[in-house]
């Protein structure tokens, strides 16, 4: 997989985050990655908390992962992040 691009945008319709896989409707600020593998296009949207975790040690976006594996894999650390960046606690 080749990262060809990525940028902030402001979302014109509802995408669902790729790492945790929460819906942002449209509007809602968001990483727009496009990326090819295989001759396949793709393109992927991050949420704010996300990119905070991706920001952090041991990931990168060219790191292959399944849809939601960032929530899966360290609910606890994506919950930490989530609070950080949305400022809220639960």
């Amino acid at each position: 997989m080749t990262v060809l691009g990525s940028k902030q945008v402001l979302t014109r319709k509802p995408h669902k985050c790729w790492g945790c896989g929460r819906r942002f409707e449209a509007g809602s600020r968001m990483c727009c990655v496009t990326e090819v593998d295989g001759g396949e296009w793709s393109t992927t949207y991050w949420c704010d908390v996300c990119q905070e975790v991706l920001a952090g040690p041991g990931y990168h976006y060219d790191d292959q992962f399944g849809r939601e594996d960032l929530r899966q894999e360290d609910p606890e650390a994506w919950e930490d992040a989530r609070q950080r960046v949305e400022g809220e606690k639960s």
